[in-house]
């Protein structure tokens, strides 16, 4: 049997102080050794940047199917037929998938999520945020995530799947509520219901998108993905509801936090902030440096899918694995002085989107909605400045950022 971690050490996860700065906790945990079994999170915790990127780059060991299951599995049999939908939904898919299912449905996904579609993005991007800046309040105080950090690159993924963009909030609400077992802030039984209900309206409004796009296709990702074939071969309903469901909560949650981390960071550190304002050719490089130092997404899992021995460790067939990748991007092994933001950071070779066959299909147009924003707002408010210390931040140990962002543009 597997050894508890020493002194507990993640027994004091999803709690306000992991929230605010989970570091030190990686820390602790890393310090004892890069894999441990914790009880309270009942699976293997991974925090060293070697074996993070190990696991990553093996599918062959380590599964990305049978994610969602394996937490699920948690609840009481007698309940889990009520839960069969979700089970369903997240058994497939690009991102719950290995080779060679994965390899197929990525063809056919990057035959639609090309790089002439994204550039194509960038002037949407732009009269985008002009509109945005254009509803700012006259006293120049703003809640930077839920007027700019959110609806910038939510109307941006909901244009390019062809999504309404009247009502943002409802696809914020869906993608919350759809992350809520991830997200660890409920017991299981009540974030499985607020997931199945939630997935259930997303996929029923996908459904009638479906239909209408078969009938009559418009210039959107939507159409393309109903057309995608690769050798004969389309998505099938199934997948086409799980590649809609994922491009939409990652195409803007993750951005959304980008953002957020990248603006919250720098004006902590006002001196690299006036240094982009005065060379903003640096911009790209400091993204790189905050996807390292504050990546949007802590953690990825796996499944492990035979036994063997791993890191000195014995793990078993089906056990679940937790990569935290913020605690690999702030691994001393791999980076000097980890902790120490600094946006001219050389060989940067963070895990914030990922390795291997599974890398972030998004990756591209995260980063340029990043360069974009931030080259926007260091033009328009160079002078901008924190309106209050007191933050709250999104209370989940997957998702890191603050649930909102009190700025001041013009001090």
């Amino acid at each position: 049997m597997p050894q508890p971690a020493e002194n507990n050490l993640t027994d004091n996860w999803y709690t306000p102080a992991f929230y605010a700065d989970p570091y030190p906790y990686y820390d602790a945990v890393r310090n004892v050794a890069p894999v441990i079994w914790s009880e309270s999170e009942q699976g293997w915790v991974v925090t060293g940047y070697e074996q993070v990127a190990a696991i990553l780059h093996d599918p062959e060991r380590f599964s990305s199917a049978g994610r969602m299951a394996a937490l699920l599995d948690r609840l009481p049999v007698e309940d889990r037929d009520h839960f069969q939908p979700i089970y369903d939904h997240f058994s497939g898919g690009m991102i719950r998938s290995d080779p060679p299912d994965h390899t197929r449905l990525r063809q056919l996904i990057n035959a639609t999520f090309t790089p002439r579609v994204i550039k194509t993005n960038q002037a949407n991007i732009e009269t985008t945020m002009r509109c945005l800046f254009d509803r700012f309040e006259a006293d120049q105080n703003v809640d930077l995530v839920s007027q700019f950090a959110f609806p910038l690159p939510a109307t941006v993924i909901c244009q390019m799947l062809g999504v309404p963009t009247d009502d943002l909030e409802q696809v914020r609400d869906w993608t919350i509520r759809i992350n809520s077992v991830v997200a660890g802030a409920l017991p299981l039984r009540e974030a499985a219901e607020e997931m199945q209900k939630a997935l259930v309206e997303l996929q029923d409004f996908y459904r009638a998108m479906i239909a209408q796009r078969h009938q009559s296709p418009q210039e959107d990702l939507m159409s393309l993905l109903v057309a995608a074939e690769d050798e004969g071969e389309r998505l099938t309903e199934a997948e086409l509801l799980s590649t809609a469901e994922n491009l939409l909560a990652a195409g803007h949650e993750t951005t959304t936090n980008l953002i957020s981390n990248t603006v919250l960071t720098l004006l902590r550190h006002p001196q690299q902030w006036q240094r982009l304002a005065t060379h903003p050719d640096g911009i790209p490089q400091a993204v790189e440096e905050v996807l390292r130092y504050e990546s949007p997404l802590q953690r990825q899992t796996r499944i492990v899918k035979q036994d063997m021995t791993f890191e000195g460790q014995s793990l078993r067939q089906g056990q679940i694995v937790y990569l935290m990748i913020g605690a690999a991007n702030r691994d001393p092994a791999a980076f000097v002085d980890p902790n120490c933001f600094d946006i001219e950071r050389t060989n940067n070779r963070h895990l914030a989107f990922g390795v291997g066959v599974h890398f972030c299909i998004g990756a591209p147009l995260a980063r340029l909605e990043g360069k974009l924003a931030l080259e926007a707002l260091l033009r328009e408010f160079p002078k901008m400045q924190l309106a209050g210390d007191h933050l709250r931040w999104s209370p989940t140990a997957a998702i890191r950022g603050p649930v909102s962002l009190p700025v001041q543009l013009k001090p």
